[in-house]
């Protein structure tokens, strides 16, 4: 028998297509409706013969940070498992599942934080004079691996994998259910998820959205959010699905404390 806990509550998920099955799964068992509204549509890059051969001959690395699950996820198509592969590090727990999956050891990985910077403070990378470092990530997004890491004395290369874009979407029964009071929480997990949400719903939906609860995956984006006009925001520990989802039982077992249900 599926639990209540979210029972009446309805909960944006702005996840990719591709990465909300866990957290709607989570919110769905527990009596909640998740509404599935990718703001963030991921492609690969094309990539020269150069980067493809980069990627091919990476044992001339000492250490392949690996920024997401997606890195991993395209990686793959050009690494050569016949190779000896370098230490490997992850920026993250779901990026660490992902390459224990596609068979290969991850040697770093923050214990908590699931950042850049939980990542830069571990005691391995902080003396790197003379190593050789991947970088695997999507376009653009922060440049604070490749800073620190190059202060630090390494010498770093990016290689950008996928591609990050505003999906096609239809904004209109969501903007209605919203100015209607009918969706409950809407979550994000990314700066870009909040821009990209922003963009869709465009000026005329920006009242409802920014008078909605918002569910932050980070202090840096409740940061940005609360920047940027929203009144009442959240924040889990990390954008995980199982941060988030504590996160939303959280707000729940408030909101009826609210509400004397």
């Amino acid at each position: 028998m599926a639990r209540a806990e979210l029972q009446s509550r309805t909960i944006l998920v702005t996840r990719p297509a591709g990465q909300a099955a866990g957290f709607c799964r989570r919110i769905t068992e527990a009596g909640g409706e998740a509404i599935r509204f990718p703001v963030i549509e991921i492609r690969p890059v094309t990539l020269s013969e150069q980067q493809i051969q980069l990627l091919k001959s990476w044992q001339g690395f000492d250490l392949a940070v690996f920024v997401s699950a997606n890195a991993v996820k395209y990686a793959m198509n050009h690494i050569d498992t016949s190779v000896p592969a370098p230490a490997i590090a992850a920026v993250g727990a779901k990026t660490a599942l992902a390459l224990s999956e596609s068979g290969f050891q991850v040697d770093l990985v923050p214990e908590a934080g699931f950042n850049s910077e939980a990542l830069l403070a571990l005691p391995e990378l902080q003396s790197l004079s003379g190593k050789k470092i991947l970088i695997l990530k999507g376009e653009g997004g922060r440049d604070l691996l490749t800073q620190t890491l190059s202060q630090r004395g390494a010498e770093v290369v990016e290689l950008a994998l996928y591609v990050r874009g505003l999906p096609k979407v239809r904004s209109e029964e969501i903007e209605q259910m919203g100015r209607q009071g009918e969706i409950h929480l809407v979550t994000v997990t990314s700066i870009e998820s909040l821009s990209n949400l922003q963009k869709i719903f465009g000026v005329k939906g920006h009242k409802w959205l920014k008078q909605a609860v918002l569910l932050a995956g980070s202090q840096r984006i409740a940061d940005r959010a609360r920047s940027e006009g929203f009144r009442e925001i959240l924040v889990a520990t990390d954008p995980s699905d199982e941060s988030m989802f504590d996160a939303v039982l959280q707000w729940n077992e408030e909101y009826k404390a609210d509400s004397h249900e």
